[in-house]
């Protein structure tokens, strides 16, 4: 039903009681009553859930990014352990080393669980350290990880980029062990002299993580990742 407010009119667009004509005008359906305001909120609500889902979005690609970036820096920095142990294992200090790994003094996850009747498990680390100060007394100032230096449009990224992160490695030395084939360019059945070969397994577990003392490997790294890598290497000529 609709309702209607009456008043009078005297034809000249002026109210009065006499003489005039009533006029009757449609009220307001009160029920519409908060309509207008009802669509504007649902409107305003639709809008802000879009802009978080989208802001939200944003977050999870660039964390995502960041995850992806990290995980190849671990790539790179554990391969460089392994690259750094062999470089080292190529020197004339192989025969020091292999003494170290046979004496069975060290303990080594790789070789967590394996009993060694009567010595110990042949065991060695070697660190990033070790092979920092190789690389300091062959190239006089030279670090291991190149870090960023100046600042704006004249930064230059170190080698793990822009940002002050430290990279750090461990590469354990086990399972010594026979050479399963000869090795290429040895006499197999003439009167040369013959040598020695060892095939060895390196497990290199790389880190990176933010700006700080290289040595406090796992104390201060609150946000790191780690990489593992295994490698089975042969040494020689040995004594």
């Amino acid at each position: 039903m609709v309702t209607a407010r009456c008043k009078t009119d005297d034809g000249r667009g002026r109210s009065g009681c006499l003489g005039g004509t009533l006029v009757c005008v449609p009220a307001r359906r009160a029920s519409e009553r908060g309509a207008a305001v009802f669509v504007v909120v649902m409107v305003l609500t639709m809008l802000t859930a879009i802009g978080v889902f989208a802001i939200r979005a944003a977050s999870m690609a660039n964390l995502s990014s960041g995850y992806d970036r990290q995980n190849t820096q671990n790539h790179y920095v554990g391969e460089f352990g392994l690259l750094s142990a062999v470089a080292e294992l190529s020197t004339t200090r192989r025969s020091a080393y292999v003494e170290k790994m046979g004496k069975g003094v060290e303990t080594c996850a790789a070789a967590k669980g394996v009993a060694n009747l009567g010595t110990g498990v042949p065991c060695y680390h070697l660190y990033a350290n070790d092979v920092a100060k190789t690389v300091a007394s062959n190239f006089s100032g030279r670090p291991l990880f190149e870090v960023p230096s100046g600042s704006g449009a004249a930064l230059v990224p170190g080698s793990l980029g822009p940002v002050a992160l430290d990279g750090d490695f461990v590469v354990e030395m086990t399972d010594p062990g026979p050479v399963g084939l000869p090795v290429a360019g040895t006499d197999v059945g003439g009167s040369a002299a013959k040598f020695k070969y060892l095939q060895v397994t390196l497990t290199s577990v790389g880190q990176v993580r933010p700006g700080g003392d290289p040595a406090a490997c796992s104390a201060g790294a609150v946000v790191a990742g780690n990489e593992a890598g295994r490698a089975f290497v042969v040494i020689g000529p040995l004594p």
